[in-house]
């Protein structure tokens, strides 16, 4: 099994805490791609709107503001019908379906094929893949709601984590166990 491997209707999770310093024309926080084509990608344009790309399409849903010199609590969930939810700080922001699968030859964290880089600081990236975390699971589809409250304390692993990235005492390392 693949660290990354994200299957046709399979559930997933992708979590991150952003501190963005400046907007860089199309720069990527998180790339799962082949070369040819972005097929999974958490972006940000120089707008200041957070865009989700799958499976070598347009964006998925309409983009949001995140906005800049503060944490912002960022979660795309897919569940195993293919309804895909982005939060913004708890709030639902995006309901939309989208079943396919995603190939990949490689995965960044802050840049984007190797140029427009993220300028800012992350914390608690947490990749879920076969489940979506209980604290985010919801039947919620109405844009605008609180659906959660952001973590408040470091994120742990769950059965199901892929990668869990901390990014405490200026280091990297995967706290999932599966790629250290």
């Amino acid at each position: 099994e693949n660290t990354f491997d994200i299957p046709t209707n399979g559930p997933f999770s992708m979590e991150v805490w952003l501190y963005v310093t400046y907007t860089n024309p199309s720069w990527g926080i998180f790339i799962y791609a082949n070369p040819n084509d972005d097929n999974f990608q958490f972006s940000h344009t120089a707008s200041g709107t957070f865009d989700l790309r799958y499976a070598g399409g347009s964006a998925i849903g309409t983009p949001f503001t995140v906005p800049i010199y503060s944490w912002q609590h960022i979660v795309v969930t897919r569940d195993s019908s293919g309804w895909i939810r982005q939060f913004l700080n708890g709030v639902l922001k995006n309901y939309n379906q989208k079943t396919n699968s995603v190939l990949r030859d490689f995965v960044t964290f802050g840049s984007r094929n190797g140029g427009n880089d993220y300028y800012g600081y992350m914390s608690d990236l947490r990749w879920v893949n076969g489940s979506i975390p209980t604290e985010y699971q919801t039947t919620e589809t109405t844009g605008g709601v609180l659906v959660f409250t952001p973590p408040t304390a470091p994120l742990t692993k769950t059965s199901d984590s892929r990668v869990l990235l901390n990014f405490t005492d200026g280091a990297v390392i995967d706290n999932s166990g599966k790629a250290n």
